[in-house]
């Protein structure tokens, strides 16, 4: 029997309007559709190799049956590297870091488009799990590691990065065993300030550990963790 070589797989999905569609999904991929035409749009994408077709069903109540995509990389490197790619493009990634899914530990980010279908970028760090270790369902872990900047407005999600720029620049780093500490200079970010860095910042970031040391005289310290696992999260977050 002749082997047959596949090309590519082939992703069909229904969308509420062509346009919307085609403006997330030249962001999300990087190129442009090699096909548009009324209600239809096909990207050719080269890298995972993929055919993706768009069809316009104006009547689309909700999502259908279909959980959710995902593109599989070789390591945390390059899911970060996906999502610096994503975020300067103006998408909104919601990050997962040592999470149990589908019976593997893996770390990914997701982006939703605008019909609510879920793409992901995941790396396998450890696969065959058994079910003892929880690991059954897409997506769950006993403290995911996410960042949700859903929870901002644009405005405010400006303002936040643009504080977190702030007060890396200014900050004396140190490394710790499970994450970071950062001596301020309170003359250059104040402690009003830092308390509403750390409002905004647990918003987003739930499950890391923050904590402070407000002296009466001297510099502020903010210790930022949540354990071992934690800390290329921390660093890909804050752009150390």
């Amino acid at each position: 029997m002749t082997e047959v070589q596949a090309l590519k797989v082939h992703v069909s999905i229904n969308v509420r309007n062509v346009e919307t569609s085609i403006d997330f999904y030249r962001r999300m991929l990087g190129i442009e559709p090699s096909k548009v035409r009324t209600g239809y749009a096909k990207f050719d994408v080269q890298n995972p190799p993929v055919n993706l077709a768009l069809n316009e069903v104006p009547t689309l109540a909700e999502p259908g049956a279909l959980s959710h995509l995902g593109i599989q990389v070789a390591s945390t490197d390059d899911v970060f590297a996906i999502r610096q790619r994503w975020a300067d493009a103006g998408l909104v990634t919601r990050d997962e870091m040592q999470t149990d899914c589908c019976y593997a530990k893996q770390d990914k980010t997701w982006v939703h488009d605008p019909d609510g279908n879920e793409w992901e970028v995941f790396v396998v760090l450890e696969d065959n799990l058994p079910e003892t270790q929880r690991a059954s369902s897409c997506c769950v872990s006993e403290r995911p590691l996410v960042c949700d900047m859903s929870a901002f407005t644009p405005e405010q999600r400006e303002r936040h990065l643009a504080a977190t720029r702030s007060l890396v620049t200014k900050a004396t780093r140190t490394e710790l065993e499970d994450g970071y500490a950062l001596s301020i200079d309170r003359n250059d970010f104040s402690p009003a300030q830092l308390a509403q860095w750390l409002a905004n910042e647990s918003r987003c970031c739930p499950a890391l550990d923050f904590h402070v040391e407000l002296p009466a005289l001297g510099p502020l310290t903010l210790r930022i963790g949540g354990g071992a696992h934690a800390k290329p999260f921390i660093a890909a977050e804050l752009a150390f």
